[in-house]
């Protein structure tokens, strides 16, 4: 009928028809995927596309959709529709052919250009509904003074009885949420004292590290000189005189590199005042990315509107 994978997904769950790992689980199946994440229990457009795209039902084979990235990393990637391997007739079509083809130009004519830049959202796969379990998916909406994206619970897209978490949320609402929340730890977990013992002296001591090393080593060079020195006046090699000379100069070197390896020695204390400030500073501005969500966060549930106020639970990674 020319239905879109929303429409399609909404007729299904209000017929009460069970998606596909929902029938398994209720045939006994422990079936699980994305990771050993447990699967929705609803038809999605997701899933409608999927079985939409799916040659295996006009009984083809299609196999490598995905490959390893080298023999040394096992994490997969996936390869280009161009380059699977496709084996036709392997075993009986529950779809025929002709039908399959159709529905497949259908869907080509209805793709639209893409209104966002693709990208994927730093909480992709992070935000969830606290009422059902379901992922938000991102939309937006175009108002008097620009446009805004909101995040809304995808089970209520899929069907309209299922989850009563219905209402969106501001997506820059649950970014504040997060950056306070970051600030808190920040201020929390940040040592001055540490970072001025371990951090601040560190590439000095760095610097310093090689010039130190020669100077304890020359040090104890002219120790041994002088030991050879006074072997050598004992033996009668050198007299009194050339003694005294050569004994008084490395004297006055030893002082010298004494007085460089205590004054290197000596921790100087640093006024760390300007950096507070500036680490504050940089708290309240800092602003989050894809790469700290993911190494921080879990998960984000949304929980349904109480009132004027709504609840936002960040799950960290401990």
């Amino acid at each position: 009928d020319g239905c879109g994978y929303m429409k399609i997904a909404k007729e299904l769950n209000s017929g009460n028809v069970p998606c596909p790992s929902e029938y398994k689980r209720i045939q006994g199946s422990k079936f699980k995927t994305n990771g050993g994440r447990q699967t929705s229990k609803i038809w999605n457009d997701s899933v409608i596309r999927q079985i939409l795209t799916n040659r295996v039902y006009i009984g083809d084979l299609v196999q490598g959709k995905t490959t390893t990235i080298s023999y040394k990393n096992k994490k997969r990637k996936h390869v280009p529709e161009a380059d699977y391997i496709v084996a036709e007739h392997t075993h009986d079509a529950i779809v025929d052919s002709a039908v399959w083809e159709a529905v497949s130009s259908m869907m080509e004519n209805r793709k639209r250009a893409e209104k966002t830049t693709g990208e994927r959202h730093i909480f992709a796969g992070k935000i969830v509904c606290a009422e059902c379990g379901s992922c938000m998916w991102k939309m937006s909406y175009r108002l008097k003074d620009g446009r805004y994206a909101y995040l809304k619970c995808k089970a209520t897209k899929c069907s309209d009885f299922i989850c009563d978490n219905k209402q969106s949320i501001r997506f820059d609402a649950v970014l504040l949420a997060v950056q306070t929340e970051l600030k808190k730890l920040f201020k929390q977990h940040f040592d001055l004292k540490k970072v001025d013992k371990n951090t601040l002296l560190f590439s000095k001591k760095t610097e310093n590290s090689d010039t130190r090393k020669q100077i304890e080593d020359r040090i104890l060079k002219q120790n041994l000189n002088i030991k050879q020195l006074y072997k050598d006046k004992l033996d009668g090699i050198i007299d009194y005189e050339i003694y005294c000379s050569i004994y008084k100069d490395i004297k006055a070197e030893l002082a010298f590199l004494q007085n460089q390896l205590s004054e290197m020695k000596q921790s100087k204390q640093i006024d760390t005042s300007a950096l507070s400030k500036r680490m504050e500073a940089f708290s309240d501005r800092y602003m989050p990315d894809a790469y700290a969500v993911s190494c921080l966060i879990d998960k984000i549930e949304i929980g349904k509107p109480q009132g004027d106020s709504r609840t936002i639970t960040i799950f960290w990674k401990l």
